[in-house]
């Protein structure tokens, strides 16, 4: 990416469609990102998020489940030849692609940040609940423990 495409806010619906041509790449490509979703509905999103790739990826990729029917048989993963040549002529098509690749890969590594925190958490609370029955079936309970979690 230049420096003139990391100014573009790709996640934001208020700027201009670029290129022609641009439209019919984003389709295939989401497309073959969502291969469940009908292309009616991907391109009912298209129109939603102003006919831009990246706002769409991002509405399509943080979708609720049961939000569309699935088609029966996903599409193939292929992708159509036509399209890739076209693609690397439109830099601005590319440089939008990157982007997302970019944003997805951010987002996977907070998912994970936060799975992780979370089973910490879980894995500190069960460990405190095991010292607190440890002292208590010992005799020792450290009231510090009880007073810390309201049981006194």
């Amino acid at each position: 990416m230049d420096e003139k495409s990391s100014d573009i806010d790709y996640a934001s619906t208020n700027r201009p469609v670029p290129r022609r041509g641009y439209k019919t790449l984003a389709t295939e490509l989401l497309s073959s990102k969502f291969p469940s979703i009908p292309k009616a509905f991907i391109r009912a999103s298209m129109t939603k998020q102003q006919n831009l790739y990246a706002p769409t990826f991002i509405f399509l990729h943080e979708l609720p489940p049961g939000t569309y029917t699935p088609i029966k048989t996903s599409r193939s993963n292929k992708t159509n030849p036509k399209n890739d040549g076209a693609m690397a002529q439109n830099k601005e098509f590319a440089d939008e692609v990157a982007w997302v690749e970019a944003w997805v890969e951010g987002k996977q590594m907070e998912d994970e940040r936060k799975r992780r925190r979370i089973q910490e958490d879980e894995d500190a609370e069960a460990a405190r609940q095991l010292n607190y029955r440890e002292h208590e079936e010992g005799g020792g309970l450290l009231e510090w423990y009880k007073s810390r979690h309201g049981l006194i």
